[in-house]
């Protein structure tokens, strides 16, 4: 996940500016102190730049943690969920345990698995609650049959809208009993199997002119590796079932299994797979010996698929648009009056593992320090495909004028529409 504070630090460091000064006051503060601001920001007290049209609440890292309470289970048919006591999770039980029941006599049907057999869920409140009780932040534990989620409940986030992502991984490990494939498959599988009812070419395209990549659209990079690109897998996989059907895929499946020697997977006919070279290789191994087609040639009638969905630009309008870019102005002007806390109320409160409320303030005050008047024009607003919650890269153009000299840059933001509205993520702020 790309971070606001990442990028704001390389910023920081690229220019020789310490982390520990701000405009407004020490960017260096005790919990103390830090709690006392806080309350006070909270109470509406502390200095505020107002955008154009309202003020900008802060997603404040104040979830809780809930490791001071005994964690309730329930088990219905072949599933358990796991989940801390006043948390959504126990209020949308009766609803995630009925959408989590048809998923997996879905997905188990889909997958040719007759008994797919017992699947716990561990479904935790946020991110720092997960990882204050040693759970996962959204994967699988194939050998134990478990899915360790994030579950906020809130419109919109990945839990809500792919339900079937996590089970998918665990039921497809059953088809064979092995536990590892080609993790470009596995992911694109469980794409397919996520129950949001997305077009995947569809989101797989958007994903690519929101990055703008210069990668041509169906070669695999190193992100394959590891299936990190999941717009990418997702539509590979939709593409080979829509064209040669579910069982040829299982197939396959069976034949990209692999064993692994460290961070290295080797396939069943001994290929180590360690470039995006390697994984077309292995693909076209497996794919001659169940479809009669090798990889480059699979590519070119996906490449063919694909094609229709380049012809209408998609674009981030309306209310999100003008939201997305209040919140830019909020940044703005936050910066052009050295005040900290405004600019913190533009970042999430989210991602708190990765920066408490106090790395997030740091990185406010070295962002204040480091820039002179600014000025941020949005050219336009991508749809991306969904994170956490759905995501959005904007690109736009920055007016600087430092020391009396004018400076105009390309910029990319990253946001999210979290709960609270839309936030950065990653930006060069």
């Amino acid at each position: 996940m790309r971070t606001f504070f990442a990028a704001a630090v390389v910023s920081v460091l690229s220019s020789g500016c310490a982390l520990g000064s701000s405009a407004d006051s020490a960017s260096s503060v005790s919990p103390v102190e830090l709690d006392a601001l806080t309350a006070v920001a909270r109470k509406g007290d502390a200095p505020v730049v107002r955008s154009p049209s309202k003020r900008l609440e802060t997603d404040w890292c104040d979830e809780a943690f809930f490791n001071d309470v005994t964690w309730l289970e329930k088990t219905e048919g072949n599933l358990t969920f796991r989940y801390a006591p006043g948390s959504a999770a126990e209020t949308d039980l009766a609803e995630i345990a009925s959408t989590r029941r048809e998923m997996y006599l879905r997905i188990a049907q889909f997958l040719r698995v007759a008994e797919p057999g017992p699947v716990k869920i561990v479904l935790s409140p946020n991110r720092v609650a997960a990882t204050k009780n040693g759970h996962g932040l959204g994967w699988s534990l194939l050998s134990k049959s478990t899915a360790e989620v994030v579950y906020t409940g809130a419109p919109g986030s990945f839990e809500k809208r792919s339900p079937g992502h996590e089970l998918a991984h665990i039921i497809a490990s059953k088809i064979d009993g092995a536990l590892y494939h080609l993790p470009f498959l596995d992911e694109g599988l469980a794409e397919l199997l996520d129950g949001s009812g997305r077009d995947l070419h569809a989101a797989y395209i958007s994903e690519i002119r929101a990055s703008y990549s210069s990668t041509s659209v169906t070669r695999l990079t190193s992100e394959d590796l590891s299936g990190r690109s999941y717009g990418r897998a997702g539509s590979f996989v939709k593409f080979l079932v829509d064209r040669y059907g579910v069982e040829k895929f299982l197939a396959l499946w069976k034949a990209s299994s692999v064993t692994w020697s460290g961070s290295t997977p080797t396939t069943k006919a001994g290929l180590k797979v360690k470039t995006a070279a390697d994984l077309e290789a292995a693909m076209s191994q497996a794919l001659l010996t169940t479809h009669g087609v090798s990889f480059e040639g699979a590519r070119r009638e996906w490449e063919k698929t694909l094609a229709p969905y380049f012809v209408t630009p998609a674009e981030v309008d309306g209310d999100d648009a003008s939201e997305i870019k209040d919140v830019i102005r909020h940044a703005d002007n936050a910066i052009n009056s050295k005040n900290r806390w405004a600019l913190r109320s533009t970042m999430e409160g989210f991602y708190c593992d990765w920066y408490s409320d106090q790395g997030k303030l740091d990185m406010a005050s070295a962002a204040v320090e480091l820039r002179g008047t600014v000025k941020t024009d949005v050219v336009s607003i991508l749809p991306n495909n969904t994170r956490n919650f759905p995501e959005v890269i904007v690109y736009a153009i920055r007016t600087e004028v430092r020391s009396g000299v004018e400076t105009k840059t390309a910029e990319q933001i990253w946001m999210e529409k979290f709960p609270i509205g839309w936030r950065v993520t990653s930006a060069t702020f």
